[in-house]
C-alpha cells in the first residue's frame, strides 16, 4: 500500500513549520507546495484576484500528483486588527477543524515565537512574513497579509497530517476594494482552504524536476522557524503581544 501525506492547504505557501515527520517526507510536502507556490505567483495574480490565485496554486498541485478531495472558501471579518490578534482569530477558527494535537502543535508554535526577544531573527522573519506593506497602483499604502503555518505528525497510520493556513486579509479599507472582489464590507478577507491527498510513489517520478526548479527561490522560500512538540498551548493574550 503506497503511502498518502494528507494536507490542508490555504492561501499563499510562504513558510512552514514541518515537525513529527522525516526529512525526505517533508521535503516532498514541502518542496511541491512550494513549486505550485512559485508558479501561482508570475503576474501579479494573488494580489490582483485571490481566487484566480488559489486556482492556479490548485492546478500547480495537481500537475505535481496532489488530488484535491474537497475545497471550500471562508469569509471572515478581521476588521482592524494587529498580527496576534487575527492569529489568535485564524487559530479559534481552525479548533473546530483540526484534531487535537495539531492544533497543540500549531498553537505551540506560535507561543514560542511570541516568547522569542523582539529582535530575534526568527521573530522579525516571522512579523515580515504576517505583514507585509507596500503602496497600492493608486499610491495608497496598504497591509496584506500572507501568513502560513504548518505542523506535522506522524501517527501509527499509513499517512502523515501536515497542516497549514496562510491569510490574504486587508487592514484598510481602501485595500479591501483594491485587492479582493466579490467581498464589500471592510474587515472581510477572502479564507481558502482545501484537503488535499500526495502520492508520493506518483510524484517520486517529479521530485528530482522539482528540486531543480525551486533551485533559485529555495533560500527565500525554505526559512524555518523553531520547532515545538505537541504540548498543550492557548494564544491568551496574543492580541496585546509585540510581533
Amino acid at each position: 500500500m503506497e503511502t498518502q501525506y494528507q494536507t490542508w492547504v490555504n492561501g499563499a505557501q510562504l513558510i512552514s513549520f514541518p515537525a513529527g515527520v522525516s526529512a525526505s517526507a517533508a521535503n516532498d510536502v514541502l518542496n511541491s507546495h512550494l513549486l505550485a507556490q512559485v508558479c501561482a505567483n508570475q503576474d501579479g495574480v494573488v494580489t490582483a484576484n485571490p481566487r484566480a490565485w488559489f486556482q492556479r496554486s490548485v492546478d500547480g498541485l495537481a500537475q505535481l500528483m496532489w488530488s484535491t478531495q474537497s475545497t471550500q472558501s471562508d469569509v471572515s471579518r478581521f476588521g482592524n486588527l494587529d498580527d496576534l490578534s487575527i492569529v489568535a482569530l485564524v487559530a479559534k477558527h481552525l479548533r473546530k477543524k483540526l484534531p487535537t494535537v495539531i492544533f497543540k502543535q500549531m498553537t505551540g508554535m506560535l507561543e514560542q515565537i511570541c516568547e522569542l526577544d523582539y529582535e530575534h531573527p526568527a521573530r522579525q522573519l516571522f512579523r515580515t512574513q504576517v505583514l507585509d506593506r507596500n503602496v497600492g497602483a493608486h499610491g495608497t499604502k496598504r497591509t496584506a497579509i500572507n501568513f502560513q503555518l504548518s505542523a506535522c505528525t506522524a501517527p501509527d497510520q499509513v499517512f502523515s497530517l501536515f497542516v497549514s493556513l496562510t491569510l490574504a486579509v486587508p487592514l484598510q479599507q481602501d485595500f479591501l476594494h483594491q485587492a479582493f472582489y466579490g467581498v464589500d464590507s471592510p474587515g472581510d478577507g477572502l479564507f481558502f482552504y482545501s484537503h488535499k491527498e500526495l502520492s508520493v510513489a506518483r510524484y517520486a517520478r517529479l521530485r528530482e524536476m522539482t528540486v531543480a526548479a525551486l533551485a533559485g527561490d529555495a533560500v527565500s522560500l525554505r526559512q524555518r522557524l523553531p520547532v515545538v512538540t505537541a504540548t498543550p498551548a492557548t494564544l491568551e493574550g496574543g492580541a496585546n503581544g509585540r510581533v
